[in-house]
């Protein structure tokens, strides 16, 4: 048995996948330890993880990042390169801090990241530990921009090895986000960009999903009722980051109401109550179990959340989306490109826009063929039950060989890489 560390960003985005790695390694025997915000370690708890709370790093809530970071702002190139500055990469050390403290306690024998919680990756420079990057996201469009934008955070990434007390020595901060061994993408080939070149440490394995997700949350009563109707499911979700039912829901459901289709909403935790009075072709619930609902659902219309898109595809439901902040946009902008879906180019569409993108995804048979297509794929490349094989892969066959009792002084010259 392993004891392992996986570290998530405390969004739900981010935690969701992590906790099915985790789970995976659990069942497999394991010891492991789920980093991340407190308002999401009962995510870990649940699937046997033990959790450990981010301390030195702020705890903050995903749905009041400015009360935290008070430069963050969500829209536009600028609030991009803030959140990443501020968030991703200025909480690096700290994150170190938390898993360095714990890793004297009982040590590790590998270090799991997601791939935005780039403290794992100090820890794993300074000791010499076994370091895997899980990337909930796909791999980021390749372009001049892109990479020029990447360099920017040069400065700040060096600020975080030095703070972390490593050596700032010849290193392409960058790129010392990621692992150097091993990176596990939720993704598929056939929705990666073709001018990526090619990198052996990627391995696509498609949607990361607890075992226990399509069954959390109850078929509501009004399910039959939608069934029995016969006409197109819509299913309209805003996914659980950011859920001000203003930006995509209530377009949703002001375009489509009394239009010869059924639309189901899921708030994503917010109020239904405050969508106010319903259409009569409308239901809404908090949560849904949409794993279960997909299979009967003709378009589902998003405000472009990965997880969520992937879990569409995965049932080959072709999409309308609408992304506005973070990595949405880009998102949205892939599923178009794959030809799998509607882009709505804005994350608050108007009503008009909202119709005309949906009855495109209805009446256009090429759209759900390739969801199909997409779909089949995912389901072939193992999900989290083949991302914890590839990390087994990375322990070492004789303990005695382990890196898990060195010190981090013994380490403390280590080169970064």
């Amino acid at each position: 048995m392993a004891r392992i560390l996986v570290s998530a960003m405390p969004f739900s985005g981010h935690v969701g996948p992590l906790a099915a790695v985790a789970e995976e390694l659990v069942r497999a025997g394991h010891d492991v330890v789920g980093y991340t915000g407190s308002r999401h370690t009962a995510r870990f708890e649940a699937v046997g993880a033990t959790p450990l709370v981010w301390r030195a790093a702020p705890d903050f809530d995903e749905h009041d990042l400015p009360a935290t970071f008070p430069r963050l702002g969500r829209q536009g190139t600028l609030g991009v390169l803030r959140n990443i500055s501020d968030l991703f990469v200025g909480t690096a050390a700290a994150q170190a801090t938390d898993i360095a403290g714990e890793h004297p306690r009982s040590p590790f024998d590998l270090l799991v990241a997601d791939a935005f919680a780039a403290g794992a990756g100090l820890v794993a420079a300074k000791t010499g530990l076994p370091f895997a990057t899980v990337d909930p996201m796909p791999r980021m469009k390749q372009s001049r921009l892109t990479l020029a934008g990447m360099h920017l955070f040069d400065r700040p990434l060096r600020r975080q090895y030095e703070d972390f007390g490593l050596s700032t020595d010849g290193i392409a901060y960058w790129k010392s986000l990621m692992s150097r061994e091993r990176i596990i993408s939720a993704s598929s080939p056939l929705l990666e960009y073709p001018d990526h070149p090619f990198d052996p440490r990627y391995a696509y394995v498609g949607r990361l999903a607890p075992t226990g997700t399509a069954n959390s949350v109850g078929m509501p009563a009004w399910w039959p009722d939608v069934r029995a109707k016969g006409q197109p499911i819509i299913l309209v979700t805003q996914g659980t980051f950011n859920i001000d039912p203003d930006e995509l829901i209530r377009p949703a459901i002001e375009s489509l109401a009394g239009r010869g289709v059924m639309v189901i909403v899921t708030t994503g935790g917010g109020d239904v109550s405050s969508l106010g009075d319903l259409p009569s072709n409308v239901r809404a619930a908090e949560w849904l179990p949409t794993q279960r609902m997909l299979p009967h659902v003709d378009v589902v219309v998003t405000n472009g959340g990965w997880g969520g898109i992937l879990e569409a595809l995965e049932a080959g439901v072709p999409l309308v989306v609408g992304g506005r902040d973070l990595d949405k946009p880009m998102n949205a902008a892939r599923i178009a490109w794959s030809g799998a879906g509607v882009d709505l180019g804005t994350g608050r569409p108007s009503p008009l826009q909202v119709r005309v993108a949906v009855d495109s995804a209805l009446r256009t048979p090429a759209y759900r063929a390739r969801a199909v297509e997409i779909g089949a794929e995912l389901q072939t490349l193992g999900g989290a039950r083949a991302a914890a094989a590839l990390l087994e892969a990375l322990l070492p066959a004789d303990p005695s060989t382990s890196l898990r009792d060195r010190s981090l002084s013994e380490v403390e010259g280590s080169d970064p890489g």
